[in-house]
């Protein structure tokens, strides 16, 4: 049942060798193209986003006699510097004895970095940054790992200040190199970094933001401050900055930041995905509903009802969720045409039904299990045209109500009358 299970959903984060974020695995084609429009932003800098620096000081000129004199001219961008490629060897195996050598690679990069009209430069100075974690094809030292992290986070704080104009190419490179460098580094140092490129204005700033952020959450939970209320800082930023940019993919990342089985985590969860629910009520279903499959995922595992769902009310909250949302995505792809969004909704009435299933083991209600079975182990691709998922959908929400008597009947989707977008 847990490989059935993890057919459906995937096996998490899915980062190759944990070395760097990659695509998640809910990621549908329109993910995909934003990934891939991200990434050129990221290696080549595309022109629109090209916009010229601002601030600085004033140039200076020479007088006729060769004496330095101030130049009054318009802001610039300032000349290429020579950056070391990689760290020397002799800060790998004593950083703390190496800081100043350490501080200087990174304030040399990053000064190539926010040069916007020097793409190669901008280019090198991002995977010097993003490739110093590693040394002789392996990670760090966590020694070394926590003081670079350290002087990374100290030199990008400062440059992700509005007050500093930095540009969104500028702003999206700090996030490119934040997210792979906490991939690895496997501390919390880039916690302050993190915060400010969750909640800059531009979304695809934002989302490598919440990439940097999924390695981190699972850690900073681990440190418990003395009279500290509510969620940590960077916990707490990601929910508000969502609800900024509720797009599918957001939600995507946003979902994968939120998955470790805590506390805190839940109720954030729950917030976010109560917002994301709150959208199939519209005249149409959400754009990129497979991504919904993650929160059904993460509450419906063995080791969160075990430690986290412990309560009824707990437990009716998420069945009544997941009910809900096994119901929408099942009266959409009744209404929606063929085609992809047709089929992902298909692809979240599965995966839900994938997950009662599992909870019915779980919970020790065999009902539930057996109500699951046939939509859990539906296939779209031998699927028979037309065939009506609320059919398949009434079993499982009835099943659901008989083990948990407080969950209501879920939502009815649309306004009468009004026709679907083809």
């Amino acid at each position: 049942m847990q490989n059935a299970r993890r057919a459906h959903f995937g096996n998490g984060p899915g980062r190759a060798g944990g070395a760097e974020p990659g695509v998640s695995p809910v990621m549908n084609r329109r993910h995909c193209a934003i990934a891939t429009l991200l990434i050129t932003l990221g290696l080549h800098g595309a022109a629109a986003l090209a916009q010229p620096a601002t601030g600085g000081a004033a140039g200076t000129g020479t007088s006729g006699n060769g004496a330095a004199t101030a130049t009054p001219t318009p802001p610039t961008t300032s000349a290429v510097i020579a950056a070391p490629v990689t760290v020397p060897q002799t800060a790998y195996a004593d950083p703390t004895g190496n800081i100043p050598v350490i501080k200087d690679f990174v304030t040399r990069n990053l000064t190539n970095l926010m040069l916007d009209a020097e793409t190669a430069a901008q280019t090198n100075a991002r995977n010097n940054l993003a490739a110093a974690t590693m040394t002789a094809g392996a990670p760090a030292s966590p020694t070394f790992l926590f003081e670079y992290g350290r002087q990374l986070n100290d030199a990008f704080v400062p440059r992700l200040d509005p007050k500093n104009n930095a540009t969104i190419r500028q702003r999206l490179n700090i996030a490119i190199i934040t997210a792979k460098v906490a991939y690895v580094a496997d501390n919390v140092t880039l916690q302050a970094t993190t915060i400010r490129l969750i909640n800059d204005p531009a979304e695809p700033v934002m989302l490598w933001g919440l990439k940097a952020a999924q390695k981190q959450v699972p850690l900073i939970l681990k440190v418990k401050t003395p009279g500290q209320k509510g969620p940590p800082p960077l916990l707490a930023a990601i929910v508000p900055a969502v609800f900024k940019h509720p797009s599918g993919p957001v939600f995507a990342e946003a979902y994968l930041a939120l998955t470790a089985v805590d506390p805190l985590v839940y109720d954030e969860l729950i917030k976010l995905w109560g917002n994301r629910l709150s959208q199939y009520q519209g005249k149409d279903a959400p754009d990129d509903p497979e991504v919904d499959g993650r929160p059904v995922f993460t509450l419906s595992t063995a080791e969160m009802w075990k430690t986290v769902l412990t309560t009824p009310a707990q437990q009716s909250k998420v069945m009544q969720m997941i009910s809900d949302q096994i119901s929408v995505a099942a009266q959409w792809a009744d209404k929606t045409p063929a085609g992809d969004k047709h089929d992902q909704l298909v692809k979240l009435v599965i995966q839900c039904a994938g997950a009662c299933s599992v909870l019915g083991t779980t919970t020790k209600n065999p009902a539930l299990t057996t109500a699951s079975a046939h939509a859990s182990t539906l296939n779209i691709g031998t699927m028979t045209a037309g065939a009506k998922m609320q059919e398949e959908v009434n079993p499982i929400i009835a099943a659901i109500k008989t083990a948990f008597p407080d969950v209501q009947a879920p939502p009815v989707v649309g306004q009468p009358g009004v026709a679907l977008q083809p």
